[in-house]
């Protein structure tokens, strides 16, 4: 390892280093270089064991491919200080850490590893420090950092507030803090052990969507210490569902539950988990608890504690064939547009309808419309607007259901529940443990079927465009039945689009899904978007050059006829109009103001004929006089000297006129005189006090 931190203190801009594969112990590895890979040779056989003190201060840095399977520390195995850091294909098992990755930067990722069998150590509680993932908020800026594609798996201890809780986005003393962390496509099974709270959100403004909790009833999705935070389109299945506790002003909506509740270990500490518990603790939290179009299918009851105010439950289906729905208070609750089947267990006068859902397994075994359902088109718009997390995307206007596919925009037409009935691609479905975390845990699979899978391949690779312009970018390898997901600063798109259009700087991937579930990413690229150059400034120097304020990239006119000179300044040989423009990064400038250039060298005249201007210098008033045979009239232009800019033009002028120019400043002028037919040009270069 100190040939890996000599290689990483040297490392620059781009960089890849490689660590052969094998097992290193005991490591200490410092990353302050940024934009570098660090990986494996090949993706986990590199096996980093014993004591670990990795810690990432650089920003862009890959970190991908290690396994940790034997060792145990106090601390943390991999902190992050940087920013926009990619953690993947790293594999956590049988590891015993405080933390395994704690992130205090902005914009970091976090994506397929995986984290299961974390040694409940002497089988004490841990004091609620020993989670596998732990974000830090920052006090004035949002993190939106991203944990996706991650497995958490069988985690042992004693349950409840054990402390071994797979993700914890903040703490209590952050609780105020806006986090705007997104966790999605995480799978968890079997971590009730470790802790009831297999997410625990003490921080605001954070999302939970697209996870699958399967075969996990001792765990749950916990909002513990923090307002304005949102869960929607979440899988519970045989798995403990939703905590609502200190907070306010959450909203959970689309999400599916089956036998949420039931299979509990009652072993273990914690009380039970239920599909949803609002609890009330105390003077300042229970307000504004918000449950819209989710779908609960044979489940335990959810309980409302007493003392919330301005709760709501809206669209929701609810079908029991033995359990009761509902316990505790009707108190602080408003329901509206809901259906359900079963015993209700409490007194609710409007806004229950008792029917049949009429609901039928689909091909992955979760329960959603049949073509005659009461629920279809049924919903009431009567409930508060969802929170729009800036930057998150987080579809508040549930413009999709928890397939992915579309609904109404209108509220009244979307259908009751989870499930919008439509046809069409399904994008998101309950997730198994080998859709997500590293792909070499899954050998068979990955073999099989995702070995050559080509990553999505964008259709131009000039990723940069004009200010007051756009990028389309579509993926040119689909294949049928492929899904797309496009992620893009703090920003996604999950509607399965094949083509998305920019118009601001950002970094994009694409996650591409095909038929049988193998997922890969494209490449990150980087989206640029130029501003447009100011205009060149035109100057005439000492030595008669044309020079241009614009060092590069300057393209040249003379009356509006492009020339071949592209350097900084130009010796003109011809009187003339000359404007120029420049370009940067492929963007052009607006002409510069026009310069009329004048080749002041003067004309031989005959013995009988002449041009005079006098005197020089002047003060307001020229006298014009000239001789020339065939000619009764000329004109006359006046340019500053300087700048070339035309300032008077007389036409018609006969001999003798006297010329009143009053209106010019003190300076160096150039008057060029001529004739109607361009055969007489003659410049006189004239200094007004």
């Amino acid at each position: 390892m100190e040939g890996l931190q000599t290689a990483v203190n040297t490392a620059i801009s781009g960089d890849t280093i490689i660590l052969r594969n094998g097992t290193y112990l005991n490591n200490t590895l410092t990353i302050n270089s940024s934009n570098i890979k660090i990986i494996s040779q090949t993706p986990g056989g590199v096996f980093l064991n014993g004591t670990n003190a990795i810690i990432i201060n650089g920003n862009s840095v890959l970190f991908s491919g290690f396994q940790f399977t034997s060792g145990s520390i106090t601390g943390n195995v991999i902190t992050v200080n940087g920013n926009s850091n990619t953690l993947s294909q790293l594999n956590f098992n049988g590891y015993d850490a405080g933390h395994m990755i704690i992130i205090s930067g902005q914009t970091n990722v976090v994506s397929y590893c995986n984290f299961q069998n974390k040694p409940a150590t002497n089988m004490v509680d841990q004091g609620g420090t020993g989670d596998m993932v732990q974000i830090i908020p920052n006090a004035s800026i949002p993190g939106y950092n991203t944990i996706r594609y991650c497995s958490f798996k069988h985690m042992p201890g004693f349950g409840g507030d054990f402390g071994n809780e797979c993700i914890r986005i903040g703490n209590s003393s952050s609780s105020t803090y806006i986090s705007r962390t997104v966790v999605e496509y995480c799978y968890f099974e079997d971590t009730g052990g470790g802790d009831s709270e297999a997410i625990s959100v003490k921080s605001r403004e954070n999302c939970l969507r697209f996870n699958t909790m399967y075969n996990n009833p001792n765990a749950m999705f916990a909002f513990r210490n923090g307002d304005y935070n949102v869960a929607y389109s979440n899988f519970f299945i045989k798995s403990g569902g939703l905590r609502f506790k200190q907070s306010n002003n959450i909203f959970c909506y689309n999400n599916y539950f089956q036998e949420s509740g039931k299979y509990q270990n009652s072993s273990l500490a914690g009380g039970g988990t239920n599909p949803v518990k609002f609890e009330y603790f105390g003077s300042g939290y229970g307000n504004n608890f918000n449950m819209i179009n989710n779908t609960f299918y044979n489940c335990i009851k959810s309980i409302i504690d007493t003392g919330l105010i301005n709760c709501t439950w809206a669209n929701n289906i609810f079908y029991s064939d033995s359990s009761t729905i509902l316990s505790g208070s009707n108190k602080g609750q408003n329901f509206v547009g809901n259906i359900y089947q079963g015993s209700l267990g409490l007194s609710i006068s409007s806004g229950m309808n008792k029917i049949n859902p009429l609901l039928v397994a689909n091909i992955y075994n979760y329960y959603g419309l049949s073509k005659s359902s009461p629920a279809i088109g049924a919903s009431s718009s009567n409930y508060p607007p969802i929170l729009n997390i800036i930057g998150l995307n987080n579809d508040p206007n549930i413009l999709l259901d928890i397939e992915g596919q579309s609904r109404p925009a209108t509220l009244a037409l979307k259908d009751v529940g989870c499930d919008q009935f439509t046809s069409g691609n399904i994008i998101n479905y309950p997730l198994d443990s080998c859709q997500v975390g590293p792909f070499y845990l899954c050998p068979n699979k990955t073999s099989a079927n995702c070995n050559n899978l080509i990553k999505p391949i964008f259709n131009i690779s000039n990723y940069s465009f004009c200010s007051g312009d756009s990028l389309k970018l579509s993926i040119s390898n689909i294949n049928k039945g492929d899904s797309l997901k496009w992620y893009y600063g703090t920003k996604s798109d999950l509607t399965n689009s094949s083509n998305k259009t920019f118009t601001d700087s950002t970094k994009l991937f694409v996650i591409r899904k095909d038929s049988t579930g193998c997922i890969i990413s494209s490449d990150t690229i980087q989206i640029k978007k130029y501003p447009i150059p100011s205009a060149p400034n035109l100057s005439r120097d000492t030595a008669g050059y044309l020079v241009s304020n614009t060092v590069v990239g300057n393209i040249w006119y003379k009356d509006g006829i492009l020339l071949t000179d592209t350097t900084q300044k130009i010796k003109p040989t011809t009187s003339g109009s000359y404007t120029a423009k420049t370009t940067q990064n492929g963007c052009i400038s607006a002409a510069s103001t026009a310069y009329y250039y004048i080749i002041t060298s003067i004309i031989n005249l005959s013995s009988d004929e002449f041009i005079k201007l006098a005197p020089n210098p002047f003060t307001n008033q020229l006298n014009f006089d000239f001789v020339l045979k065939g000619y009764r009239r000329l004109n006359m232009d006046v340019y500053n000297f300087s700048t070339g800019t035309k300032m008077v033009s007389k036409q018609n002028l006969t001999p003798g006129i006297p010329i009143y120019l009053s209106q010019l400043s003190a300076g160096t002028y150039v008057i060029n005189v001529t004739s109607n037919d361009n055969k007489i040009s003659y410049q006189f270069k004239m200094v007004k006090l």
